[in-house]
């Protein structure tokens, strides 16, 4: 969606294409409800970004994030494990059957990692027999990716 920025202060009914009142209290509100929303966002104030991953496959799921990938475990109970990605960012695990929400199976799900090596990182990878794509340059990066148990794809790039 493009942003437009609309002046409604110079449109005056002497102007070359004249605003009937309606038009000039609308582009009014309008601009109220921008600032309004800035500063809904900016007050905002995120602390902590945690990504959900909904499984049906749960326990291999976990233990794949917390054996292969290595992460942290931040929390855990009998059906929601979250995992530290760094110290803004988490991962979390959930069993689907347990939870509200049912797992998308990996469609349309990417996880993106921006490390510090990805080249380092692919060589331990394949190493350690995980079976990552091959390394390629995409935008200006190096990145490949691999799939977690359920299906869920995550990249890394540097």
């Amino acid at each position: 969606m493009r942003k437009v920025r609309i002046n409604a202060g110079s449109m005056e009914r002497n102007s070359p294409k004249p605003y009937n009142d309606l038009q000039i209290q609308i582009l009014h509100f309008l601009q109220d409800l921008d600032a309004a929303a800035k500063e809904f966002v900016m007050g905002m104030n995120i602390q902590c970004t945690n990504i959900i991953l909904y499984c049906q496959k749960w326990k291999e799921t976990v233990a794949f994030y917390q054996n292969v990938l290595h992460l942290t475990v931040t929390f855990s109970n009998d059906w929601f494990v979250e995992f530290r990605l760094n110290d803004a960012s988490r991962v979390s695990i959930a069993d689907e059957q347990r939870a509200s929400i049912k797992t998308s199976q990996g469609k349309g799900i990417t996880i993106s990692l921006n490390v510090e090596d990805s080249r380092r990182l692919h060589a331990d990878m394949t190493a350690g027999k995980v079976n990552p794509s091959p390394l390629k340059t995409v935008w200006k990066s190096r990145q490949f990716y691999i799939h977690d148990p359920e299906g869920n794809r995550i990249e890394f790039w540097s």
